[in-house]
This record gives C-alpha cells, sequence and structure tokens, in this order.
C-alpha cells in the first residue's frame, strides 16, 4: 500500500521548512513507489518540478500526462538507442536536460539546431562527489558554450552532496564552498544571451536541506524524505519536520505447518527453531525481499513478531508461530503478514531491515519488484 496522502504531507512539510521550491526526485519508479502515481501526489501539492534519472522516465510520465518540467539527472548514455534519438526523445518531450560534458554538449547544439528546438540545460559541477558532473573549470567551459548558442538555453546550475547524510562531516561545507566559488565565475561566464536571474541554482539532497540551510539556494531536491525515511540512520530530523511514511508491504500467510522441535527448515537448513510451528508466506527475494534478511528480521502476524526461520528463497519466507494457548494469538492461514509497517503496537520500518540487511533504506525501496502488486491510497482531495 503506497499512502499518497502521505507523499503530499511529506512534500509539504519539507517545503516548508526549507523556504524554497522542493523539486521531487521520482527516478527508478519513484523509489519503487510507482512514478506516475507519486508524480500526481506532487503536483497536488504543488511541486513545480520533478527529477528523473533518464529520458525513459521522462517519456512515460509525459505519455502518462504529467506537464510540469521534468529534470533528466543524467545525460543519455548506451541504452540501446543512438544519442541523437534520445536527445531527439528529449527535446520532444520539453525536459531539462541535466548535462556536464562537452561531446554531449555539442550533440545537443546540433540536434537542437536540426530540429529547430530550444534545449533547456541544467550544467552539473562536480565538487567532490567524484561521479557525475564536471569539474569547475570544465563547467565553466560548458557554460559558456552552452550560454552562447542560440539553440541552448542554461536553466539551471547545480552539484550533488556527497556525505550531507552525516552532519557531522565537514567535507559538505567543503563541497558547498568549492560550488559558492563556481558560482561566482559563473555569474562572470554566462554569455550576454543570458541572465542570470532565469537560471536556478540548486545543490541539496533530503539530507542536505534538512541540515545545511546554507545548501538550499533556489531549489533543493529531495528524493528519501519525501517517502518518509531518513537519509541515514540516526540521520537528525528537526522537530517541527513530521514526516509520514509513505509505505506499507503486506503479505498472506499461504500454509500452517507442524515440525519437529528443533528443525532446520529452507535451503542450507541453516538455523534449529525453538517450536513447532512454521507459517510459509508468499514472498521472496524475486520480490525483493532480500536474501540477507535470513534469520535476522521479523515479519509481523497478528500484531506480534515472528523471526524468519532459515533463508529467505525465491519466492517464500518461513518464520516461526508458535502460538499460546489463546486462540486468538494462533497463526492461521489467510492471516496478513506485514513486512514493512505497522500493526498493532508493532512497527517494522524500512530502516530497520535496511539495517539488518547491511545496506540502506534506498536500496530496501528500490528493491521491491513488478510482481508485488502497488495499491494506492487516498483521501485528500
Amino acid at each position: 500500500m503506497v499512502d499518497l496522502d502521505a507523499v503530499t504531507h511529506n512534500f509539504r512539510e519539507l517545503e516548508r521548512l526549507v523556504g524554497v521550491p522542493v523539486i521531487g526526485v521520482i527516478k527508478a519508479d519513484a523509489y519503487g513507489h510507482g512514478a506516475i502515481q507519486v508524480a500526481e501526489a506532487l503536483i497536488r501539492a504543488g511541486a513545480s518540478m520533478l527529477a528523473v534519472v533518464c529520458i525513459e522516465e521522462a517519456l512515460e510520465l509525459r505519455l502518462a500526462g504529467i506537464d510540469v518540467p521534468l529534470l533528466v539527472l543524467s545525460e543519455p548514455a548506451a541504452r540501446g538507442k543512438a544519442l541523437e534519438e534520445e536527445i531527439a526523445e528529449g527535446l520532444g518531450a520539453d525536459v531539462h536536460f541535466g548535462v556536464y560534458s562537452s561531446a554531449f554538449v555539442e550533440a545537443l547544439i546540433s540536434v537542437s539546431e536540426r530540429l529547430s528546438r530550444l534545449a533547456s540545460v541544467h550544467i552539473k559541477v562536480d565538487t567532490g562527489m567524484h561521479r557525475l558532473g564536471a569539474n569547475p573549470s570544465e563547467a565553466l567551459g560548458l557554460l559558456r558554450a552552452a550560454s552562447d548558442s542560440p539553440w541552448i538555453e542554461v536553466r539551471g546550475l547545480w552539484t550533488h552532496m556527497a556525505v550531507a547524510d552525516d552532519p557531522t562531516d565537514d567535507f559538505t561545507h567543503e563541497q558547498l564552498r568549492r560550488f559558492r566559488q563556481f558560482l561566482q565565475e559563473a555569474r562572470v561566464a554566462l554569455g550576454r544571451g543570458q541572465s542570470w536571474s532565469s537560471v536556478k541554482v540548486h545543490a541539496a539532497n533530503s539530507a542536505a536541506a534538512v541540515a545545511f540551510p546554507e545548501s538550499r539556494f533556489d531549489a533543493v531536491r529531495a528524493g528519501i524524505c519525501l517517502y518518509g525515511e531518513r537519509p541515514s540512520p540516526g540521520f537528525p530530523f528537526p522537530d517541527e519536520l513530521r514526516l509520514r511514511p509513505v509505505l506499507r508491504w503486506e503479505s498472506t500467510v499461504a500454509l500452517i505447518k507442524e515440525v519437529p522441535r528443533g528443525s532446520r527448515p529452507s535451503y542450507g537448513r541453516t538455523r534449529a527453531v525453538e517450536g513447532t510451528g512454521l507459517a510459509v508466506i508468499p514472498v521472496g527475494y524475486a520480490d525483493g525481499y532480500m536474501r540477507a534478511l535470513s534469520n535476522k528480521a521479523d515479519i509481523l502476524i497478528r500484531g506480534k513478531r515472528h523471526r524468519i526461520a532459515g533463508t529467505v528463497t525465491m519466492d517464500h519466507v518461513i518464520v516461526e508461530c508458535a502460538g499460546g494457548s489463546d486462540s486468538r494469538s494462533q497463526v492461521r492461514p489467510g492471516d496478513v503478514a506485514v513486512l514493512i509497517g505497522r500493526q498493532g503496537e508493532e512497527e517494522i520500518t524500512v530502516t530497520e531491515l535496511a539495517q539488518k540487511a547491511g545496506t540502506i533504506p534506498y536500496e530496501v525501496f528500490t528493491r521491491i519488484g513488478n510482481r508485488v502488486r502497488r495499491l494506492y491510497e487516498r483521501e485528500e482531495q
């Protein structure tokens, strides 16, 4: 279940805190929540720009009738199409291109001129993440080339924070120092055909937007916070930021088995169970419930935690379910099994699963596969 009202609530909470527009990051199918549905919820909340990672994601949104500006965060890569074809599709969809290489800017100018279509670009500066982005001196060259072309309009300058989820790490301050230095030089480098007031400056992801007010500039790019999770375990949220969980993942008990005490269920026979009752739940690592959770995670049934017994398999997990004398506590086939979410007084969070699997909440979200049916809940009109 995806709570779209929680998406709109989280967007408004974050925008109220940061005081500048929030660019909603909905790449990777909105972190597994459903890009079209989340996009519609964010637009209802007031989002004026959304961000995706590639042209294909932008086209999907356009076909669904999403008409707000879309920032494509990455230059087209080898995805089975020629570069010029992807550029043409992006121009047809009226996207904002994230750019950071001279080869792509040259190709963009060429295709834009051939099609007589003005291209909007956001130039990405590498201030220390060292993944995508041009180093500051190269970015200035891209800025000059783009702003001097009659076929390119520079709509944004941006960078990305590497360690903002750890507010004690001073490297975020260093990245911001480098970015501010670049911006000073960019004002001079901007071509005569462009006005600085038309350029949107953005640097902050969710973590920086919350923890580093000086990173907010003209807008922030928020992803994980929109989905109700912290950027990292223990990340400090201010008291005034009240986010709501968006995702609830449920399955059902498919089968109850009685086995001898001390049995070792599932592949590898990795752990002896304490009781004699087992419940089989039809969800596995093919659905995104990670194998690393074997013998570690709990699943909620009838408001109680039940530990996974043995190895998570491709299509099923097994949990211990020893019942007591109270028949109301006994697990039965058809009972709701909560993998993520609240049931009664107990709750299993995405962060809890991430810690037990040795990963991060982002991966928990994005691993949930297409075989898991998404149901959308919305009360707010």
